[in-house]
């Protein structure tokens, strides 16, 4: 979940209506949020509300103007119209321009933006943009990649304007006008920052570099559409590449990259167990915000220029499944469909967590993607196992995990401010490559990849011993009430002498064992560590 803050007066302003805190915690369940519980009166007074956001796909709904669109629209209010979007086959007549070095391509700072004016741009919405700003720069941690959006004075500018990968300030390339003169950064880096600033006059250049131009056209398109919502008018800036970029050399932005979507209506049907028409499609759908029309059995859907979540029917259907409520239908459960019960692994690692979570460990969340040389050289996994990927750039991210445990002191290594001691798990997939099968040998990655669902656990304090976290192995499988051994065991990442396996009727399952001296130097952990694996398939 992502922590807001959203300032009642704002909100109440873009909603159209004043809106009582009570009122809004009703509504919250149509943003996919929660009202966070206000512990003291000082809160209770405080003039923003703490709301935590769910759904990580809808990053449209971590600002205030986009939940109170989509209040709006839901509420059964006009649609809001865009008219500043472009696409491919558009040809974009503008002025502004911003000309990018050849030097970006290998760099990948990607640039996108669009000009605001009509109005100043008062304290509360300066606030508001620094706060968006901070929970969109979530779009690109999936990426691996950094982003970063700011305003700019754009009043006495001279286009076009160009930057190169090599001049850089604070971590971004530096914009210059036509006379080679710096543009002039709106000075306000946090929302705290902004109480100093009064008004910003307009125009104002609002821009966003990110690692792909995906990334920075997503977010470029949130930031557009809430300035619009506010009163401001949009003015288009095209942004000239001197290679092919993914949306071509010469993209105007805002920039609408999604593509329209087809959905059956006699396939929605058989989900929720009874007949729903192609022009009842259509009116739930418009409930989201989306924009569709009936093709006789069929509906055709465009996704609002703001959400980059709907890529398939089947995200059409869930949209259609939510506004009308589930409750509202008799759900056919014969149907082969994502509801119903849940699967034996998913009912298992639930159990799995609850026993986690009642012995005081806390659930981390990894990245599947990690660095071969971190897997292979600190933790002394076989190299021959790692399942490399392609990753330009990007070291990091240039292999599939496999080891859970090297997920979790890679953390490790980065919470020494955090009060001891640490006990952390976490329950997911890791890959191997697959030799079983001789004639997977020239079918592609996924052929050659070999997926298990583990759990990962590590404690970490200055007495950490094998001996603790056994004693937690032995009361886990009690809990799971299931039978194991330790045996000799020799993996060449744990400490010989202190490690052993872990069998459960003929196979080996697991591995537990302290981390040795040379692997917690190289991860600059000063405590030490003790760490167990299990591949949970075989607990099933």
């Amino acid at each position: 979940m992502r922590k807001l803050s959203i300032n009642k007066s704002l909100f109440s302003e873009l909603l159209g209506w004043a809106i009582t805190e009570n009122e809004l915690e009703s509504c919250l369940l149509l943003l996919k949020a929660e009202l966070a519980k206000r512990e003291s009166a000082a809160e209770a007074l405080s003039a923003n509300l703490e709301i935590f956001a769910k759904d990580e796909g809808r990053p449209d709904l971590w600002t205030n103007a986009g939940m109170a669109r989509q209040l709006r629209i839901f509420m059964g209010h006009k649609m809001p119209f865009y008219p500043f979007f472009y696409a491919e086959e558009d040809e974009a007549q503008v002025v502004c321009r911003i000309v990018a070095d050849a030097s970006v391509k290998k760099s990948g700072n990607f640039l996108a933006g669009f000009l605001v004016s009509g109005k100043e741009i008062n304290r509360l919405l300066l606030q508001d943009f620094l706060h968006s700003r901070d929970q969109l720069a979530g779009i690109a941690e999936k990426t691996g990649k950094a982003m970063y959006a700011g305003l700019a004075y754009a009043g006495q500018i001279v286009w076009p304007l160009s930057y190169k990968a090599a001049e850089i300030d604070k971590g971004w390339p530096v914009l210059r006008d036509a006379q080679g003169k710096p543009v002039v950064p709106v000075p306000a880096e946090k929302a705290g920052f902004a109480e100093d600033i009064n008004s910003v006059p307009s125009p104002v250049l609002v821009y966003v570099y990110a690692g792909d131009l995906r990334t920075a056209s997503m977010a470029i398109n949130i930031f557009a559409c809430d300035f619009a919502d506010s009163g401001f008018k949009i003015q288009p800036v095209r942004v000239d590449y001197p290679f092919e970029s993914e949306f071509g050399r010469t993209p105007s932005f805002p920039y609408y990259f999604q593509r329209a979507l087809s959905l059956d209506s006699s396939k929605l049907s058989a989900v929720i167990g009874e007949s729903i028409s192609p022009m009842a499609i259509v009116d739930e759908l418009q409930k989201s915000g989306i924009i569709a029309e009936t093709h006789g059995q069929h509906v055709r859907a465009w996704p609002p220029g703001y959400r980059y979540d709907l890529n398939e029917a089947a995200d059409l259907m869930e949209e259609v499944l939510i506004s009308k409520s589930l409750s509202g239908y008799s759900i056919n459960k014969s149907c082969y469909c994502a509801m119903g019960s849940l699967l034996r692994q998913e009912q298992l690692k639930r159990a799995l967590k609850d026993i986690m979570t009642s012995f005081g460990y806390q659930e981390m969340l990894h990245s599947y993607c990690g660095s071969f040389r971190f897997f292979a050289d600190s933790m002394l996994a076989a190299p021959e196992l790692i399942i490399k990927r392609e990753a330009p750039g990007n070291p990091s991210y240039d292999c599939m995990r496999p080891s859970l445990a090297a997920c979790l002191l890679e953390t490790e290594s980065r919470t020494e401010n955090y009060p001891w001691p640490h006990r952390i798990f976490e329950i997911g997939r890791v890959f191997y490559n697959n030799y079983e099968d001789e004639q997977t040998e020239n079918s592609g990655l996924e052929a050659k990849m070999l997926c298990r669902e583990h759990l990962g656990i590590l404690l970490c304090h200055d007495d950490a011993c094998f001996a603790e976290l056994a004693a937690l192995v032995d009361s886990f499988f009690l809990a799971l009430g299931k039978n194991f051994a330790f045996v000799d065991y020799a993996h060449p990442g744990l400490e010989a002498g202190r490690q052993a396996g872990i069998q459960a009727g003929n196979d080996l399952i697991g591995v537990i064992g302290e981390v040795p001296q040379k692997v917690l130097g190289s991860l600059k952990i000063n405590k030490p560590c003790v760490v167990c694996e299990l591949d949970i398939s075989f607990l099933q």
